[in-house]
């Protein structure tokens, strides 16, 4: 017995630091929400990818003066859930007016009852509204220019549901690209399924990927002592979908249209009140970025 213990008690320290090897060697330090941001690319079938969206080069250049900020509007007393839901919604509806597309009506969101309710009773009549794109040109020659590219958000659009890429670019890159119009236009249904879906999620369970990155998002920018205009930051903006929806409303605003099918107005961003640019607005002040107005401006401005 003396001889078998010491033996035994060997083995057992052995296999301990072995152990404790094993799992110090498997140890990470944890990811930072700047490296989660970074890395982000939603694989997921059934969720509202979030497409890659370009940015500018230098972005930083286009500076807003402190004194020209916009201020929140102080009767938008949503929590940041309540603002989300109701920006995407009005998103969906602003975006499916240029479509002839149009998705299932949403009748049940039990997560937002109320104010669900309250934003159909607001906008039913905008709901029906159409005014399909009539025309949509691109210069190829400039396919390999970042800012024209961060200018024209709807070429980073996915052709398909499964995942980001290809994109409308690559489409209309290929060997035998169809019409730009049709292209966009498909792309920008399926961007309106995925946003559809997302909403019934939102109705269903409270909460959607996307959410997280919004919130993530909010509190990365709240641990930085300055979120800065640079291509860096845009580009963190336009991973999440109520900002790269700005981006995408405001560049078929710079397009043809056909005469209006239904409705009394141009769409959301006509209705005074709280409206969808009250909800992009609220959205920008929260994420402490004023100074990214200037490249949505820049996107309706830009042919």
């Amino acid at each position: 017995m003396k001889k078998i213990f010491p033996l035994t008690f060997s083995l057992a320290l052995m296999a301990l630091m072995a152990l404790m090897a094993s799992c110090a060697g498997h140890y990470r330090k944890p990811e930072s929400i700047q490296e989660k941001m970074t890395r982000y690319t939603a694989k997921d079938d059934g969720i509202n990818l979030v497409p890659d969206y370009y940015s500018f080069e230098r972005f930083s250049a286009g500076r807003r003066p402190a004194s020209k900020k916009q201020k929140s509007t102080p009767s938008l007393n949503y929590n940041n859930k309540k603002l989300y839901f109701l920006t995407l919604y009005g998103q969906l509806v602003d975006l499916q007016a240029y479509s002839k597309y149009t998705t299932p009506e949403i009748n049940i969101c039990s997560n937002f009852h109320s104010v669900h309710l309250n934003f159909k009773n607001q906008f039913k009549e905008q709901l029906l509204l159409k005014t399909p794109l009539k025309a949509i040109s691109y210069d190829f020659k400039k396919f390999n220019d970042d800012t024209f590219l961060a200018l024209h958000p709807e070429l980073a659009l996915p052709v398909t549901a499964e995942n980001i890429y290809p994109r409308v670019k690559d489409l209309l890159m290929s060997k035998n690209p169809k019409p730009s119009k049709d292209v966009v236009l498909n792309a920008l249904d399926i961007h309106l399924t995925k946003t559809y879906n997302e909403i019934k999620e939102l109705c269903e369970h409270g909460n959607s990927q996307n959410y997280y990155i919004f919130e993530n998002l909010m509190t990365y920018i709240n641990q930085q002592n300055n979120f800065k205009s640079s291509k860096k930051n845009l580009k963190f903006l336009m991973k999440t979908t109520l900002f790269s929806n700005m981006a995408l409303i405001k560049s078929f605003k710079k397009y043809p249209t056909k005469k209006r099918l239904k409705g009394p107005s141009r769409g959301l961003a006509s209705v005074k009140g709280n409206d969808q640019q009250v909800f992009s607005n609220e959205v920008i002040t929260r994420l402490q970025a004023d100074w990214s107005r200037d490249y949505l401006k820049k996107i309706n401005n830009k042919r």
